[in-house]
Parts: C-alpha cells; sequence; structure tokens
C-alpha cells in the first residue's frame, strides 16, 4: 500500500546536517504538551518508549515570536514563525538553511469551524481533517493518513499525541502540528 511513502522526497526532508532526520529511526508515536504554543517556553517531545526525541523552543521577541523545532543537540531542524498569528491565515515553516518547506493555510468553513490544509514546498497537500482546537484530527496526504493527532491517549489533560505512519518526515510533521496549534488557539496555550 501507498501509506508507507513520505510525503516528501528523502533528499529535501532532512534538515540535519548529518542527513538524517533524528526521529525516523524512532518509534513513531509522540508525546506533546498542549501548552507548546506558549512562546517563551520551551518542551522536549517524548517518543512512546519515553524518551526525549526533539525540543520545541519558543523564543520570544517582540516582533519575532518564533517556535523552533531542535534536535537534542539543539541544531534547528524546523522554525515557525510565529508573530501575528491572531491575524494571519497562513504561517510558513522554514528548514534549517531558511527555505520555506511548508505553509499551513486557514480557511473560513463556517463561523464556529476554520478548515486547515499544508502545503509542502515539493508540491503535495495535506488535508487537516477534524479538530485541531480540540487535538482530535488526522493529516491526510494523497496516499491516505501521514499523522494522527489525539488527546485521548493520555491521562493527563495538558498531553495529546502524534502518531506518524511509517517513513514520513516526523519533524516536518511535528512542526505542522504546532503551527496549527498555534493557528487554532491563537498563539496562546490551551
Amino acid at each position: 500500500m501507498d501509506d508507507d511513502k513520505p510525503v516528501t522526497s528523502s533528499s529535501s526532508d532532512s534538515a540535519d546536517p548529518g542527513g538524517e532526520d533524528p526521529t525516523r529511526s524512532r518509534s513513531n508515536r509522540y508525546r506533546m504538551t498542549s501548552d507548546l504554543a506558549a512562546l517563551g517556553t520551551d518542551f522536549l517531545i517524548l517518543n512512546a518508549d519515553g524518551e526525549h526525541v526533539l525540543r520545541i523552543s519558543g523564543i520570544e521577541l517582540a516582533e519575532r515570536d518564533t517556535i523552533v523545532v531542535e534536535d537534542l543537540a539543539g541544531r534547528t531542524l524546523f522554525r515557525v514563525p510565529a508573530h501575528h498569528v491572531r491575524k494571519t491565515d497562513r504561517l510558513t515553516i522554514y528548514d534549517a538553511k531558511g527555505t520555506e518547506t511548508g505553509v499551513v493555510h486557514r480557511s473560513l468553513a463556517s463561523p464556529l469551524r476554520d478548515r486547515f490544509s499544508i502545503e509542502l514546498s515539493n508540491g503535495i497537500s495535506l488535508e487537516v481533517k477534524g479538530s485541531p482546537a480540540s487535538y482530535e484530527f488526522s493529516i491526510v496526504g494523497p496516499s491516505g493518513i501521514v499523522a494522527a493527532i489525539s488527546r485521548k491517549w493520555f491521562r493527563t489533560t495538558n498531553s495529546y499525541g502524534i502518531e506518524t505512519t511509517p517513513g514520513q518526515p516526523d519533524a516536518l510533521l511535528i512542526a505542522s502540528v504546532v503551527a496549527l496549534d498555534l493557528m487554532s488557539h491563537g498563539g496562546t496555550p490551551s
């Protein structure tokens, strides 16, 4: 089945200078905190084995508010400039070199609900199905689900999980979920 194919090519989805995404060889389920959208705070992302695999760094610099996805050595993998997040209908995701790797779009589906999509720089479109505001949604690519996000997997109220299908660029999908979190909650912790 085509669900195993990565949504990006292997040459462009890795921001690690060594050419390998540190999350690829590990479990594909990650534990996040719903407070990660708080600018000025840092959070460690755990895999299914309880190991720290990535760090979310929220840099609060007035007009340059940025969320950074880093490996444990402190190398930037992706960054999401989040200034004016309440006023924007799109957030751009950049890799470590500053190259645009994706854009998260918001469009008004109804007065009570937003619809989101993710456009990757390689031309692939991903659709967000479900409710990012309640952390119950999936990210669907041309060949099926590439990531599922749920709060039901954990007992604590401020945690949710991201489960990616094998071979996906996990760090890029995590950066996309961070952007969705920021857009759904206006840049403030939920």
